[in-house]
């Protein structure tokens, strides 16, 4: 089985209201060489300034960034893949994820 790991910075709690403005990947094998990242152009006005700060750059920065369909093809036509998310941790089942559940991204159930 092969692992990815994946690292995303965000402007803000909520997907479409807000960016996803860097994020890193990283082929985990026992040399740790295959590596992707990428800055993205804000795709909206929001953003939520303590958010911002974690990614180390500014609002200034950010909007000189690349469009995200470029960014994230690199140039390579894509088709999908099929993944599974995993957690070093136990994730009580219908946990609610994001800012506020009514406002998140909805809710994690187990799927066994």
């Amino acid at each position: 089985m092969t692992y990815v790991m994946i690292d995303v910075e965000a402007d803000g709690p909520i997907p479409g209201d807000y960016s996803m403005i860097s994020f890193g990947a990283i082929l985990v094998d026992d040399r740790l060489d295959k590596t992707f990242y990428g800055r993205l152009r804000s795709i909206s006005e929001k953003y939520n300034p303590e958010a911002l700060q974690v990614s180390g750059h500014t609002l200034e920065e950010t909007l000189g960034f690349e469009e995200p369909a470029k960014v994230l093809s690199k140039g390579v036509p894509m088709v999908g893949f099929t993944g599974a998310f995993s957690v070093n941790f136990e994730i009580p089942n219908l946990l609610g994820l994001g800012k506020s559940v009514s406002r998140g991204f909805g809710t994690v159930k187990a799927a066994i």
